[in-house]
């Protein structure tokens, strides 16, 4: 598709025509790209937006990263600011800042989700654990439960202990969700606290904790290759 064809769709009136025409910019430049999929972030259908946010993570210049700031913090849609929490981070270490700010100010929990996910994928160990024990306030359960997951990839780290005694105070959350998200991350750790509290989660009267303490109980064989 040529220039002028993708310009025409993309003022036109039908949806599809206009992801159409975005799909075409990837193979263009970034000083052409950037400029159209710029006015795509203005967009009526949060669709277009959140796939403009996505080619701008593809298209990585200061004029994508500023466009990208403006969504991720300014955009009423959480579906746009979750997808341009995705494509700032490709941005690197140089995305850190707007993440953080935007994890502390954004409550929703597709937002969060997002933003953890691109912090883990960023190597920040400190950063990823001040979000991860920020996160296990929310009030919403899969930002507690993704919080417990990525303080379990502390295990074996310098940092294993912070993060059990952040860990082990949820065996009396009220929520069997999250006992059993913590049952599965206790397996990760070697320490004499970890087997103590998966045995009396072990005890647990939901059996959907029981279960997640005996899944992690079974282990692969050793390999005899």
């Amino acid at each position: 598709m040529d220039l002028g064809q993708i310009e025409a769709k993309l003022r036109s009136s039908d949806v599809q025509e206009r992801i159409r025409a975005m799909t075409a910019l990837r193979a263009y430049d970034a000083a052409i790209a950037v400029p159209l999929l710029q006015s795509c972030c203005q967009d009526s259908e949060f669709v277009v937006r959140s796939l403009a946010a996505m080619a701008l993570g593809h298209k990585r210049t200061p004029e994508s990263f500023a466009i990208l700031q403006g969504l991720l913090h300014d955009d009423a849609d959480a579906n746009v600011r979750a997808e341009s929490a995705n494509a700032i981070a490709a941005f690197g270490e140089t995305a850190l800042p707007d993440l953080t700010r935007s994890f502390r100010e954004d409550q929703h929990w597709l937002v969060r989700l997002s933003i953890l996910s691109a912090l883990q994928a960023l190597n920040q160990p400190q950063i990823l654990f001040d979000s991860a024990v920020l996160a296990l306030g929310d009030a919403d359960l899969s930002v507690r439960e993704a919080a417990i997951d990525l303080l379990a990839t502390f295990a074996g780290s310098p940092m294993q202990t912070f993060a059990l005694d952040k860990l082990l105070p949820l065996a009396r959350s009220e929520h069997w969700q999250l006992r059993a998200h913590l049952a599965r991350a206790l397996h990760c750790f070697d320490q004499h606290q970890a087997r103590e509290t998966l045995q009396t989660l072990r005890q647990d009267d939901n059996h959907h904790v029981v279960a997640a303490v005996l899944e992690g109980s079974v282990r692969p064989s050793p390999s005899l290759g």
